[in-house]
């Protein structure tokens, strides 16, 4: 019985909104809002579908006319709402529901309500989620479409368009989204507080010159565009918001999204090599075991195992590799670490064997 309801509501927003009367039924939107918040995928996946229409509610891209009663609907809740933001990260653990999660971010960071999405627009915490969460796609779409440097041509895909949706197995992710869209809506996005961030967006949202494609180049786009990337996160929003961030990129991980194992391992590998990452270093143990786990496993994988690929083991080989160099660091500056008291490795010896092994077929850069 409760398929056939959740269908039925389904059903329902469908045709209101296709005959312009669900904005006066708010109360389906607010069902959608509760379904994100439930850990059972199929109820979530229904509020990711009916959420979809959530642009029929015209009186949220202005505030001022939005109904008193509207937020009537979260009366009561526990935890109470703060914003529909972090309901969709769930949504991104999954290949299934990346893409129309990806989607729905876009069209809430859009929103000029800042009581419906979570957080002020200016919120260094919404802006780094945001950020986070377009990444490794970005880095992937980005990466595709360089064929200079080891990539493949790539389209995003358009749902609404099936003999014209094509994709890569590096992407994997179906959407209408395009790189230029969402990096001009993440350069909008920290225009106020980062004007350096905004500029690297907006680079990265041009073209590439037909002169700068291919002569002399050495590295991938998309890899370039991850690496500045990730120095402009570290530069303005760690260490303070090192734990979110970090929480984030391991909860990926955990998740069933394979294709992003070897991005996510690079991101933190860049985090990790800059100057001042001994101040948030022990906020990455969680995705640092892993990326433990991953190298551990590659040594004594079987022909069956595929949890982690050659790529995302010789990533996290990198990992391991820019911790042991903080940890040598903290050596020679111990004042920086009196707050610390155990090392960010676990089962140091089995790690470093592992490792030792992976050094030797895969050339760090």
């Amino acid at each position: 019985h409760a398929q056939a309801i959740l269908s039925f509501l389904l059903y329902i927003t469908k045709h209101l909104s296709s005959v312009h009367r669900l904005h006066r039924h708010p109360a389906l939107l607010w069902a959608a809002t509760a379904f994100l918040r439930c850990d059972i995928d199929e109820i979530y996946d229904y509020g990711l579908d009916i959420m979809k229409y959530m642009k029929s509610y015209q009186y949220l891209a202005h505030r001022s006319e939005i109904p008193q009663n509207f937020w009537a609907y979260t009366e009561g809740w526990h935890p109470r709402f703060t914003g529909v933001l972090l309901s969709l990260i769930p949504g991104m653990m999954r290949t299934k529901t990346q893409g129309k999660t990806m989607e729905l971010v876009y069209r809430l960071v859009l929103l000029p309500c800042d009581s419906f999405v979570g957080f002020d627009s200016t919120s260094p915490i919404r802006q780094v989620i945001t950020i986070l969460i377009f990444l490794p796609w970005l880095h992937l779409s980005l990466r595709a479409a360089d064929p200079s440097v080891g990539g493949l041509a790539n389209q995003p895909l358009d749902n609404n368009n099936s003999n014209t949706a094509t994709a890569t197995e590096s992407t994997a992710v179906r959407t209408y989204l395009t790189p230029n869209k969402v990096l001009k809506l993440l350069a909008k996005m920290v225009s106020k507080t980062s004007t350096g961030m905004a500029t690297l967006f907006e680079e990265y949202a041009r073209p590439e010159m037909k002169g700068n494609s291919s002569k002399n180049k050495t590295r991938n786009r998309g890899d370039l565009f991850l690496e500045r990337t990730c120095a402009a996160i570290v530069k303005a929003y760690l260490p303070t918001y090192a734990l979110p961030c970090a929480n984030y990129l391991a909860a990926v991980c955990k998740g069933d999204c394979k294709h992003y194992h070897p991005t996510i391992f690079a991101t933190v590998n860049h985090m990790l090599t800059q100057p001042n990452a001994q101040t948030y270093i022990m906020a990455f143990q969680p995705i640092i075991e892993i990326a433990q786990t991953a190298i551990i496993q590659r040594t004594n994988s079987t022909v069956n195992d595929t949890s982690f690929d050659s790529e995302s083991s010789s990533a996290s080989a990198q990992i391991i590799r820019a911790v042991m160099e903080v940890l040598l660091n903290k050596q020679r500056k111990s004042n920086l670490y009196r707050q610390f008291d155990v090392i960010p490795i676990r089962n140091l010896t089995n790690t470093v064997s592992a490792l030792k092994q992976i050094l030797a077929a895969t050339p760090l850069c």
